[in-house]
């Protein structure tokens, strides 16, 4: 994406951060669903932000549909349950279902606010995700073939070794599968990764790649305004963009006492004046 097209595209975002409708929005939605630092740099992070001030009883959205970390998810604790936590339980799952109607609305009517990326949004739960098998199962099924792909080559490694022909592979445990019809559980938390990696992210492609650094070359301190904190917001916008590229640059002639391997390719220019200016007088 071109630099300056991409900035113009970050500040429109940010403007609509400040100045939303918030008796329909829980922040500003993503506009024209620009890909790369209007995602990861605006929309994404407000959004989140404004997810953990949703809660009920149990979690908060935030942990339903980005952590996963809910009663009931992927990542979470089960659903309490046993003696005399009966109605805990029941209504531990309907939170958890109110919770996935909620938020697939709000990704709808947030991130889904340009038609074209709301009908993708909605074809991935129609095509893909309906009748999909849940990550967990997932993970459990591609473990125990792992497993029984070991056992087999052990098992013809030690007939090798005595002399012996190999013997015939065991069967592999079967893939996971879902239920035809019917959403696993963590299909919310699923959709949301999959917005993040393939409608959000920049396009991981050779011309990123290879024009990756136009972005630093075209760099001016006027694109973080020209005040006091100047020379710290230009070190931290120059941070955030060498982590967002393809292929971010390591540490090269890293000064003793740099931060960290990738900070060490701007410290010189950046973070030691940033420095300078947070201790001096406003400019």
């Amino acid at each position: 994406m071109d630099f300056a097209y991409e900035k113009s595209q970050i500040a429109s975002q940010a403007a609509a951060q400040a100045n939303f409708d918030a008796k329909k929005y829980i922040c500003g939605p993503w506009l024209k669903g620009a890909r790369g630092g209007p995602w990861t740099e605006v929309f994404k992070p407000s959004f989140e932000e404004a997810l953990r001030k949703i809660t009920d009883n149990f979690s908060s959205q935030y942990e339903h549909l980005v952590t996963q970390t809910a009663y009931g998810g992927a990542n979470g604790p089960a659903h309490p349950a046993g003696t005399g936590l009966a109605a805990i339980n029941v209504q531990s799952i309907a939170a958890f279902r109110t919770r996935d109607e909620k938020g697939y609305g709000l990704i709808l009517s947030h991130i889904g606010y340009e038609p074209g990326i709301k009908e993708k949004i909605k074809e991935q739960v129609r095509s893909v995700l309906t009748g999909a098998p849940d990550i967990p199962a997932v993970t459990a099924a591609n473990n125990a073939i792992a497993a029984a792909v070991a056992a087999n080559q052990a098992a013809a490694n030690a007939a090798i070794a005595a002399g012996n022909a190999p013997p015939v592979p065991g069967p592999l445990p079967p893939p996971a599968i879902g239920v035809a019809g019917q959403l696993p559980f963590d299909w919310l938390g699923q959709l949301y990764q999959w917005i993040d990696l393939n409608l959000g992210q920049a396009r991981q492609n050779g011309l990123l790649t290879a024009s990756q650094d136009s972005e630093f070359e075209n760099f001016k301190l006027t694109d973080v305004g020209i005040n006091r904190n100047t020379i710290s917001l230009a070190y931290e916008a120059a941070r955030e963009s060498n982590q967002d590229i393809v292929n971010p640059h390591q540490n090269r002639d890293q000064p003793q006492g740099a931060v960290s391997d990738k900070e060490g390719w701007l410290h010189v220019t950046l973070y030691e004046l940033a420095a300078m200016a947070d201790q001096s007088k406003p400019i």
